[in-house]
């Protein structure tokens, strides 16, 4: 102690260059410190400032387009399953509706994965054969999910699921109506329903 006592009364300068390390050692010291204890809060600001701006996932959701009928008059012929020019028109604008809620779903969650989901039903009167009428709702159905699925695959980015299902004449498309005959173009029908959905995103 005495010979450092010594060295700073013969040697001032070094006194002072002693005290002004130390001293801005600790300003330092104190800064670091300081940097270290704040960063935590800073990174926090800034994970909640990106859940702001960050687009809101869909979760969930589904849009339905609700169920559509093709009938004889606007679809088939008695013993056909040869769309009709009518019956294009509505499944043409089927398509259109379907395409255009898909784009803006795609503008709004760019990153969701987007499933079309469709079933398609085919009937048929109970004139015939049961085993021919069955075939026969079949085909009216396969040929409305062929037109469908040549146009909805263009539209890209989206997982397609369509359902054909053929009920013959077993089974009356409405089991509301009672007065169904044999001979009802009221049972020489297709109904499709159709939703899309949007996967799940965890937050």
């Amino acid at each position: 102690m005495i010979l450092v006592l010594g060295a700073m009364n013969k040697y001032p300068f070094i006194l002072f260059l002693f005290l002004f390390t130390a001293t801005k050692g600790s300003i330092l010291y104190a800064q670091t410190k300081e940097t270290l204890y704040r960063r935590e809060p800073i990174l926090d600001t800034q994970i909640e400032k990106a859940k702001k701006v960050r687009p809101k996932s869909a979760k969930n959701q589904i849009i339905d387009f609700g169920e559509k009928t093709l009938s004889e008059e606007v679809a088939f012929g008695v013993g056909k399953f040869v769309l009709k020019a009518e019956g294009i028109l509505i499944l043409n604008a089927l398509i259109l509706e379907i395409d255009e809620v898909i784009q803006q779903l795609k503008k709004q969650y760019p990153t969701t994965p987007l499933q079309l989901k469709i079933n398609i039903i085919g009937y048929a009167d109970g004139i015939g054969n049961p085993t021919d009428n069955y075939q026969l709702s079949a085909q009216r159905a396969d040929i409305v999910y062929n037109y469908l699925t040549e146009r909805l695959v263009q539209i890209g980015n989206i997982d397609i699921s369509i359902e054909v299902i053929s009920k013959g004449e077993k089974e009356l498309p409405d089991k509301e109506i009672t007065d169904y005959k044999e001979n009802d173009p009221r049972r020489r029908i297709c109904k499709l329903s159709s939703q899309i959905s949007l996967a799940q995103i965890i937050e």
